[in-house]
């Protein structure tokens, strides 16, 4: 596996910062993004020169399966870019919103925000 090689690099950033953890996220390749996620070199935090996470990438696109494991990985909610966007934001509307409602460190995190928040009063249904 090309990961596990010593002179590979799984964190650089190319053109714009972009890390191949965030191109596989915006192309919504869960699986590369799996893989990528789960290395120990990978900072799933890490942002472009825009301030946009591999989160908001997978969240802009709707890829939710995409975003439901950056979630699983600890990505950073609470991230935002330079236009003041959370991941959360540009999701809103779009099939991979519901995904950021399964993770319990989003709800918790939203609970800080908005304890009283509609969605936090329901049970959490299963990922579409």
């Amino acid at each position: 596996l090309l990961l596990a090689r010593n002179d590979v690099l799984p964190d650089f950033a190319g053109k714009g910062g972009v890390t191949p953890l965030m191109a596989a996220s915006a192309l919504g390749h869960a699986k590369a993004v799996a893989l990528l996620a789960a290395h120990p070199l990978v900072n799933v935090g890490r942002a472009d020169d825009s301030g946009w996470t591999a989160l908001h990438f997978a969240a802009a696109r709707g890829h939710g399966e995409t975003v439901a494991l950056l979630l699983k990985h600890q990505a950073p909610v609470d991230a935002a870019t330079k236009a003041a966007k959370t991941a959360f934001d540009l999701a809103a509307g779009s099939p991979a919103e519901e995904f950021f409602w399964q993770s319990p460190g989003f709800r918790r995190h939203m609970a800080t925000l908005d304890r009283g928040h509609p969605k936090l009063l329901q049970k959490p249904a299963l990922a579409p």
